[in-house]
């Protein structure tokens, strides 16, 4: 068989029920090309256009195709992998299937892991992570609530493994407050030590407010994960 290299880009991306995300497949070869049949399998719910086809790759070089993904407007939010196999190789988008303006949407970490496999997860970005086991007896629940200081949050309805927890990094993040809000409160850790940043709120009528935000280090294991 022929050496050939496989990627999707983006391997990773949000989209709503009832959306469309173009990811690129790239195929590269490793010394001799050829005409190279491919063929994705997205799982029900999900059409993928076109579904299989053909790409030349010069010897050396790489070939390219568009390929579209669609997602059924019913399709309940989650996670989910499409995969496309070429010559024997396969590679996979992986979708995070949410509604715009939730905190899903902006998920972009994977913070809890599973004590029986290690490397789901990595909150740290060194492989540390938090334990589901644990924070499961603790009382946070994939799909549950925690209330912490007089606000209940609700607590990810993740798998270990799966995106979880925005990982900070200055980006803007968009979200519909609930009729009759009156505070914004945020649960969080910090993955290196107690940290303490600042934080700009924007209202919807363009108005603004300044303030700081502080969160303390999270407890966690290498590998292996707790709360």
């Amino acid at each position: 068989m022929r050496p050939y290299l496989v990627s999707l880009d983006p391997g990773a991306t949000a989209v709503e029920p009832g959306g469309t995300v173009t990811t690129t497949l790239t195929v590269q070869a490793i010394g001799e090309g050829g005409a190279l049949t491919w063929t994705a399998k997205p799982p029900a719910g999900i059409t993928v256009t076109p579904a299989s086809g053909t790409v030349d790759v010069p010897g050396n070089g790489q070939a390219k195709v568009q390929v579209t993904l669609a997602v059924g407007a019913g399709m309940a939010t989650g996670f989910t992998t499409v995969p496309v196999e070429v010559a024997g190789v396969s590679a996979a988008v992986k979708l995070n299937v949410a509604a715009r303006g939730t905190i899903e949407w902006h998920h972009n970490n994977a913070g809890i892991g599973d004590d029986t496999e290690a490397g789901l997860a990595n909150f740290d970005g060194i492989g540390w992570s938090y334990s589901a086991q644990a924070l499961a007896a603790a009382g946070a629940r994939p799909g549950g609530t925690v209330t912490w200081k007089g606000h209940t949050f609700a607590w990810p309805g993740r798998e270990p493994g799966e995106w979880d927890n925005v990982q900070a990094g200055g980006q803007t993040v968009d979200l519909t407050a609930p009729a009759g809000a009156k505070a914004l409160a945020l649960l969080g850790a910090g993955a290196s030590g107690d940290i303490e940043t600042n934080l700009t709120i924007t209202y919807t009528d363009g108005s603004t407010q300044e303030t700081k935000v502080g969160f303390s280090s999270g407890w966690t294991r290498p590998n292996r994960s707790r709360a």
